[in-house]
Parts: structure tokens; sequence; C-alpha cells
């Protein structure tokens, strides 16, 4: 059984992992049973009831882990998390409160592959994580403004359908309904979906308000484009 941790952290905002003074809680976690928790602070993505949800890993173990999130969770709830290697564990909530909750996963992992400090996984490029969404945008490009549908969304960029083709490293303006505009630069295209990187990334805060009103983030048929 994981115990929850009494409220003593202050929010803090970052996007990637980095490890952090490890404090006991009072009462014991699920540390005490395994010598390599981490006190650490990495973004995930967790699938959870079919959505897709961007979560903060707060304690991993090589068995569990501790995850703040916007979404909803009960006990025994059956979830998934990828870390930032594209690594999927699945897990079942073993107790859930005060938008965090401590997960039991359902087999070990590899701290250091998790956290990309072995050779093995030097090959494999972190990214933060995606969410799907299905929601129409604005594009602005040389005075130009056009309408896209956001395909997925990360803190560093998006993926959207757009009608004509850019230039690659195209700079454009992107207005998402419930986010401020976000200029951003053309990295990729594969014909249809396009991938932007901000110049300035969204908060981990920022998405995880967005991605909880499924009336925007899901508000447009694909089709129409």
């Amino acid at each position: 059984m994981i115990v929850p941790p009494p409220e003593t952290s202050s929010p803090v905002h970052a996007t990637g992992a980095s490890r952090l003074p490890h404090v006991e809680p009072a009462g014991g976690t699920f540390g005490r049973r395994e010598t390599r928790l981490m006190t650490i602070l990495l973004v995930a993505r967790l699938e959870a009831a079919g959505i897709d949800h961007v979560c903060r890993v707060r304690n991993l173990s090589q068995t569990g882990m501790m995850i703040e999130c916007s979404t909803v969770l009960a006990e025994d709830d059956r979830v998934r998390v990828e870390l930032r290697n594209l690594q999927a564990v699945d897990a079942r909530v073993a107790w859930a409160r005060d938008g965090r909750a401590g997960l039991q996963l359902d087999g070990p992992i590899v701290i250091d592959a998790v956290l990309g400090t072995v050779p093995d996984s030097s090959a494999i490029i972190a990214r933060t994580p995606r969410i799907a969404a299905n929601c129409p945008t604005v594009l602005w490009h040389l005075g130009t403004l056009s309408a896209s549908v956001l395909c997925d969304l990360s803190q560093s960029g998006c993926r959207i359908l757009i009608a004509s083709p850019l230039p690659r490293d195209s700079e454009v303006r992107i207005t998402i309904p419930g986010l401020s505009p976000r200029r951003a630069r053309m990295r990729w295209s594969n014909g249809e979906s396009v991938g932007f990187a901000f110049l300035e990334m969204l908060s981990f805060a920022e998405v995880s308000a967005w991605q909880t009103d499924r009336s925007v983030r899901f508000a447009s048929d694909r089709a129409e484009i």
C-alpha cells in the first residue's frame, strides 16, 4: 500500500526531470520498502478512462510513483503513464486526494533508464508529453490569417492541420481557444499535419488547466479542414 504524504510541498514550475533533495514524509511512503525511491519533477502523459492528460511525477521508485494531475482519479482506477523516453507503464491507483495520486506499477521499471542516465537510453530523444486535441485554431503568417485544426498539444509545441503548406522554419502566430496566442516556428510537415515549436513554452499550469475543458479541447470536426 502506498501511503500518501502530508501536504508539505509548494508549487514548482518545471518541465523536465530534476533531482531534488529527498525528504522522508512523516508516516513514511513506499520508499521505506524500496531503496531506489527518488524525489523528482518529471512531466509525463497520463491515460485514464480513455482520455490523455499531462501529469507531473513527484516521487518515483521501481514499483510505484506519486503524481500530480488535474483529472479526477479514484482508488483502483487503471491508468497508463508515458514517461519522457516514451516508455509506457501500466498501473493501479492506490490512493488519490487533493490533485495527487499514488500509483502501484504492474511491473518494476529501471529508474536510470526512465531518467535517461544509462547508455542504452542515450539514443532516445526526450520530449514533452503530447495530449490529443480536436480544436479550431487561427494561424497568422506574413499578414494572412487562416483556419486550422489543432491535433495535439504539448508545453513545447503542437501539431495542426493546415490547408496550405508553409516553408520549413516559417515563423507564425497560433491562436488556440483558451490559451493566449503563441509565436511558433514550423519544424516538420508530412503533407497533411505540420509540427510547430513554440518560441516560449507553455507552463505546466496552463496546459493542465486547458486540458480539463473538453468543450474547447475537442470542439471541432477535423473533416471540415
